[in-house]
């Protein structure tokens, strides 16, 4: 089973054991014919080339930029395996780290959206009643926003009740986990949004 990398109408054959590159070929597309077998050694084993697989999968990128970019620097200073440049496989490497970043922190900074959102509409619930007693409406926006964050509150009150004074400080604490998961991460990054606000109710004296 082979794989081919073209460029300026050189080509660099490779053979790889047991693995079947002819999915990634349209239909109706004959591959050349190989005039040449360079190294009968694979310069990859299995099981990268199938993490090379699930990249070219996860990422939307064709498999053929994805070897490219992992074909090792020394490879790239035998003569006859002069494909590209070395400032080409940076550009490429440059690339695909930054879509492989905008892929997980896009989901982050969505997160962390939601749960600004949550803080921020929690703590005027607790300004409008004046009160920190907020059971039914966290419940609400959990479901709402389909997150789940750990809420903690920060206020004055009254009696040792659940009620703040008028302009008495209330701060609302959300925190949360963004979590990372794949076949080959597990990765948990603390998330935390804090809101503040004041009390609009006013309590008579006993």
């Amino acid at each position: 089973m082979m794989i081919k990398i073209i460029k300026s109408r050189k080509i660099l054959l490779n053979t790889f054991n047991t693995y079947n590159f002819s999915d990634y070929l349209e239909e109706g597309i004959k591959a050349k014919k190989i005039e040449k077998i360079i190294d009968e050694r694979s310069i990859f084993s299995l099981d990268y080339l199938r993490l090379l697989d699930w990249i070219a999968n996860y990422y939307c990128c064709d498999i053929n930029t994805v070897i490219q970019a992992a074909v090792p620097m020394k490879f790239l200073k035998e003569k006859r395996g002069d494909i590209f440049s070395v400032e080409t496989l940076l550009s490429l490497l440059i690339m695909f780290l930054g879509f492989s970043s905008l892929l997980i922190f896009l989901p982050y900074f969505h997160h962390q959206q939601k749960l600004d959102s949550f803080a921020r509409e929690l703590v005027r619930s607790c300004e409008v009643d004046g009160s920190v007693s907020q059971a039914s409406y966290i419940s609400y926006l959990k479901q709402r926003l389909s997150i789940n964050p750990e809420v903690t509150f920060e206020y004055h009150g009254i009696s040792g009740s659940k009620r703040v004074q008028l302009n008495d400080e209330i701060k609302v604490i959300a925190r949360d986990n963004f979590k990372i998961r794949n076949k080959f991460i597990s990765i948990n990054i603390p998330m935390v949004s804090v809101a503040t606000g004041k009390s609009e109710i006013y309590y008579k004296s006993d």
